[in-house]
């Protein structure tokens, strides 16, 4: 048998791979976020996420400069976000958003993933109207990204590990100087 028949009928895995959109239920009771988003394909009304924002977690990460892509001021920034991180925020602020983890960004390859974010509905009108624009996006998820709760677990379990490690006040060296 043709391997290209083949190919021909199996479905395309690139739409399943590229997207995981999150949705946000308007009945949903968020009370905090970093949880397991609610992934969800909808085939019946295929959803044009090319006019979506895109948003790439290189835009608020306080550790790149101007040049290499950071789009809002340092003091504002947050440290190494994720794409999985700025999709909860995104879902905890009620905005549709695409995940597409196999994208990266032009100016720095290894940097991989971006977000697509959806700030106007198809009238024109906001989704949300706390978060009017893009600069506005950013600068809240910078916020939001500190207080994410697998930021907060992953830094209190660092900081019990490093504690003891190490007992304080010993050095690495001990035993006689040579002569």
């Amino acid at each position: 048998m043709d391997l290209r028949s083949e190919e021909r009928d199996l479905p395309s895995t690139r739409t399943l791979a590229t997207f995981c959109l999150v949705e946000v239920a308007e009945d949903s009771g968020l009370k905090g976020f970093g949880g397991a988003p609610s992934a969800t394909m909808d085939t019946s009304a295929p959803l044009d996420v090319s006019r979506w924002t895109v948003f790439y977690p290189i835009y608020i990460n306080n550790k790149k400069t101007a040049a290499e892509g950071r789009r809002i001021s340092i003091s504002s920034a947050c440290e190494n976000p994720t794409c999985v991180e700025i999709g909860d925020c995104c879902q905890y602020l009620r905005l549709p958003c695409a995940l597409e983890l196999d994208k990266a960004y032009s100016r720095d390859f290894m940097q991989i993933g971006r977000v697509r974010v959806q700030l106007k509905r198809e009238d024109g009108s906001l989704i949300n109207p706390a978060i009017p624009s893009r600069k506005a996006l950013w600068t809240k998820v910078a916020e939001l990204v500190p207080k994410h709760q697998g930021r907060t677990k992953k830094q209190e379990s660092s900081a019990s590990a490093s504690g003891s490690s190490i007992p304080a006040g010993k050095s690495g060296k001990s035993g006689k100087k040579k002569r």
